[in-house]
């Protein structure tokens, strides 16, 4: 069966929830197992302990880039 444009587009459109959702649902299991999670926001990489409380691992080294959505850009360093 081929999917029509329309439908393409719907799926594409659902896509990132479904990634964001399953994202979420991941960190929560790790936490509720009692593990550290890593994550990142413009000030650095930090240990998430299943308390809340986190741990800054490294912090960033770089400006923040804020780029639009769909919008493509190289770094060069």
């Amino acid at each position: 069966m081929k999917e029509t444009d329309a439908e393409l587009e719907k799926i594409d459109q659902e896509v990132p929830g479904l990634f964001a959702a399953a994202v979420k649902n991941a960190y929560n299991q790790a936490l509720a197992s009692n593990a550290k999670v890593l994550v990142s926001d413009s000030l650095g990489l930090y240990q998430v302990f299943p308390d809340g409380s986190r741990k800054l691992v490294k912090a960033a080294d770089y400006e923040p880039l804020h780029v639009p959505a769909g919008m493509r850009v190289r770094t060069i360093r």
